[in-house]
C-alpha cells in the first residue's frame, strides 16, 4: 500500500469515529438533561475535551506529516483504543452501573471493531476492554456502596458484550477480507485492461510500421509499386468526384542497363538512389507522391495538376537530375532521365486508370525515340 493510501486510511478512520463520538455525546447530554446527578457537566466537558482533543491532534499530524507509514497507522489506532478504554473506564466509575454504560459503548465499539481488521487484534482489544470494564465496575460498586452481588451481574453483562463483540469482529474481518478481495480484483482488472490497451497500442504501431515497410522500396526508401497501385486508385476516385485534373509522370533512367553493366550493380544502385532523392525533392506540393515502378522506372502522381503544370514539374525533375553526378573513382558520371506525362482532364476524358498509365508510358517511349533526356506529354497540343 502506498503512502497516499495510508494517509487516506488514517483520515477515513478519523472521519468514521468523529460522527460516532458526536452521537455519543448527544446521548450523554440527553442523560444529563434528565437530571442524572452522577454525570455532571464537568465530567461531560472533560470527556469531550479528551476525545476531540485527540481527534484534532491526530488530524493535524496526518495532514502535516510527510510520510504516513503502516507503523504510524498501527500506533495511531492503538493509541486511540487505549484512550477510549481509559475514557470508558472513567465513565463506568462515574455511573452507578456498568449495565447503563453498555448501551452507550456499543456504537463506539462497533466502529473500533470495523477499524481493527484482524481477529487477533479484535480479541486483544475486547479482552483489554472487558478487563478494564470489570475493574471499573468493581470500583464503581465499592465507591457507591452498592451490594457486591451487583458486581457479578455487571460481569455477566460485560461477558455477553465481550462475546457479541468477538462475533461482530468476525463479521468485520469477513467484510474486510471480501472488500480487499474485491478491491484486488478491481485493481487486477484495471491492470489487465491497461496491459491489454498497451498491447493493442503496440500491435497497432507494429501494424502501421509493418504496413509502411510493405509500402516502402528497400533500395530508394520511397514508395513501391504496391503503394502506387493503391494510391493511384484513391487519386483517380478523388479526381472524378472533385472533377479535378490528375497527372501521372513516368520517369526512366537513360541507358541504365549499359550504365549498370559498365560500372557494376553497386554504382547502379547509387544511381537509382540519386534519381529518387532528386525527383522527390522536386515534388514540393502536399499530395504529390513518387513511387518506384520497377527496375529503373519511377512514377509520380500529381493530383489537381493540369497538362501544362505536369510538363513544368517533369521538366524541373529532368533538369535537376541532369545537374547531378555520381563520383566513381576520379570520374564524374552524368545521369539523365526521360519522362512521359499523361493527364486526366475535361479535355482528355480517360475512362480507366490503366489507360492513363499506358498513355504516360507511351509518352515515355516517345521521349526515348526523340533522343532521351526530354519530356513528352501524351496530348498533342503540349
Amino acid at each position: 500500500m502506498s503512502e497516499d493510501k495510508y494517509r487516506y486510511t488514517a483520515l477515513r478512520f478519523l472521519a468514521l469515529t468523529t460522527p460516532v463520538y458526536l452521537s455519543l455525546y448527544v446521548i450523554l447530554i440527553l442523560i444529563r438533561s434528565q437530571g442524572y446527578d452522577h454525570f455532571s457537566d464537568t465530567h461531560l466537558l472533560i470527556s469531550i475535551g479528551h476525545i476531540f482533543g485527540l481527534q484534532s491532534l491526530h488530524w493535524l499530524i496526518v495532514k502535516k506529516k510527510q510520510h504516513v507509514s503502516r507503523q504510524y497507522m498501527t500506533n495511531m489506532l492503538w493509541f486511540m483504543v487505549y484512550n477510549n478504554i481509559l475514557l470508558f473506564s472513567y465513565w463506568v466509575c462515574i455511573l452507578e452501573s456498568a449495565r447503563s454504560f453498555i448501551y452507550i459503548l456499543a456504537p463506539m465499539s462497533v466502529v473500533a471493531l470495523f477499524t481493527i481488521t484482524t481477529m487477533r487484534q479484535a480479541v486483544l482489544y475486547n479482552a483489554i476492554l472487558a478487563i478494564a470494564l470489570v475493574c471499573s465496575s468493581t470500583l464503581s460498586v465499592i465507591d457507591h456502596g452498592q451490594p457486591m452481588h451487583s458486581v457479578g451481574l455487571d460481569w455477566i453483562y460485560i461477558g455477553v458484550f465481550f462475546i457479541v463483540s468477538i462475533w461482530i469482529s468476525n463479521l468485520a474481518g469477513l467484510y474486510h477480507k471480501n472488500r480487499e478481495e474485491l478491491r484486488n480484483a478491481v485493481r487486477n482488472e484495471k491492470s489487465s485492461r491497461n496491459e491489454l490497451e498497451y498491447t493493442l497500442k503496440q500491435l497497432s504501431q507494429a501494424h502501421i510500421q509493418l504496413e509502411e515497410l510493405s509500402y516502402t522500396d528497400a533500395l530508394t526508401q520511397i514508395y513501391n509499386r504496391r503503394y502506387f497501385d493503391n494510391a493511384i486508385e484513391r487519386a483517380w476516385g478523388a479526381a472524378i468526384i472533385a472533377k479535378q485534373p490528375l497527372s501521372v509522370l513516368m520517369i526512366d533512367v537513360d541507358y541504365f542497363k549499359d550504365f549498370n553493366d559498365e560500372h557494376g550493380h553497386q554504382i547502379g544502385d547509387e544511381c537509382l538512389q540519386l534519381v529518387a532523392e532528386t525527383a522527390a525533392q522536386c515534388l514540393g506540393r502536399q499530395g504529390d507522391e513518387l513511387c518506384r515502378y520497377g527496375g529503373e522506372e519511377f512514377v509520380a502522381i500529381l493530383p489537381t495538376t493540369a497538362p501544362h503544370a505536369a510538363v513544368s514539374v517533369a521538366e524541373r525533375i529532368r533538369a535537376a537530375i541532369e545537374m547531378q553526378s555520381l563520383r566513381v573513382e576520379d570520374k564524374k558520371l552524368k545521369v539523365t532521365v526521360s519522362i512521359g506525362a499523361a493527364t486526366l482532364s475535361d479535355k482528355n476524358m480517360i475512362e480507366r486508370i490503366d489507360t492513363l498509365i499506358n498513355l504516360a508510358d507511351d509518352a515515355l517511349y516517345d521521349a526515348k525515340r526523340r533522343g532521351r533526356n526530354c519530356v513528352v506529354h501524351s496530348l498533342d497540343e503540349i
